[in-house]
């Protein structure tokens, strides 16, 4: 596990509406898209490209009450393969790239024994992946969120803000892999740059 930074075609979102979850997988299975959901995404909330959808999302609360987990405690960070994760809140945001420290940490409940709930949402749709690698940030990245709360980038200026301040220092990563294979792969109104 560790931090992928992938630039990503963004697709106009259809014009079929979609009611369950498995009407949006059948819908991208069919045009070789994926779809995200916009909690872990607020740059591209305001933008054309979500779409309104009412879909059954993870009911975190009733979840962890289920599981007896306490959110005072841990924080909800997202899916992990077959199963949602919940951290430590004192885990040290430096330490994602220990997968030991990381598993010792996190309590993962596998999908299928979670509690859901219908909601309105909105999600996006993205097609190819243009360009990836795997890249290191420092630990400002991590503090400041935007591996779990702020993962998307779809201007420019913002992507160079985020290289000057997270990815410059080869001391944690590869500026200038990250230049070469992000930074100038990213068309604007195209793509998005996503930190997954």
């Amino acid at each position: 596990m560790g931090l992928s930074t992938l630039v990503l075609e963004i697709i106009e979102p259809p014009t079929e509406d979609f009611n369950r979850l498995e009407e949006i997988e059948a819908f991208c299975e069919k045009n070789l898209y994926g779809y995200h959901f916009t909690e872990s995404c607020p740059a591209i909330l305001e933008t054309k490209f979500t779409k309104d959808v009412s879909i059954y999302v993870l009911d975190v609360e009733k979840t962890c009450k289920l599981f007896n987990i306490d959110l005072n405690k841990y924080n909800f960070i997202g899916q992990l393969g077959c199963s949602y994760v919940f951290l430590n809140k004192d885990y040290e945001s430096n330490q994602y790239e220990d997968i030991e420290n990381f598993d010792k940490n996190s309590i993962k409940i596998e999908i299928d024994k979670c509690q859901y709930k219908l909601e309105q949402t909105k999600c996006f749709f993205t097609g190819n992946i243009i360009s990836s690698m795997n890249s290191g940030a420092n630990p400002q990245f991590y503090e400041d969120g935007k591996w779990t709360t702020d993962t998307v980038v779809i201007d420019k200026d913002t992507l160079m803000h985020h290289f000057e301040m997270y990815f410059n220092d080869p001391q944690y990563g590869k500026p200038i892999e990250f230049k070469k294979h992000i930074i100038d792969k990213f068309v604007e109104g195209k793509h998005i740059v996503a930190y997954w």
